[in-house]
């Protein structure tokens, strides 16, 4: 009479299919932190872009009446760009547009105001 002893390890597939399942899940996981850090980093430029361009609109805003011919130099900042645009309205005030562009000119962020 033989005597069938009960095997206690893996079978290789059993491996196989273990590790190939924990690499699917560390895939997983470091795709998601990197899209994490890349969404920080680009409101972290967002929200430096916005403070630039709230700093040149209140240059406008503390000019009171705006004077058109002596209106506040725009500095460069890299690596942002700050464009500004005046349009004079029919009401007797002035838009004013504050456009700082970022990442190599593809982002943006605009404040727009109302001066007299």
């Amino acid at each position: 009479m033989k005597k069938h002893r009960k095997s206690s390890g893996l079978t290789l597939i059993e491996v196989i299919i273990s590790l190939a399942i924990i690499g699917i899940v560390i895939i997983s996981l470091l795709t998601m932190f990197t899209f994490g850090f890349d969404t920080v980093f680009s409101m972290g430029r967002r929200t430096e872009a916005t403070r630039i361009a709230q700093e040149f609109m209140d240059e406008h805003y503390a000019l009171e009446p705006l004077d058109i011919n002596h209106l506040p130099s725009i500095p460069s900042v890299p690596p942002y760009t700050v464009q500004r645009n005046r349009q004079m309205g029919h009401d007797g005030l002035n838009q004013i547009t504050i456009t700082v562009l970022y990442r190599n000119g593809s982002r943006s962020v605009t404040l727009t105001g109302l001066v007299p």
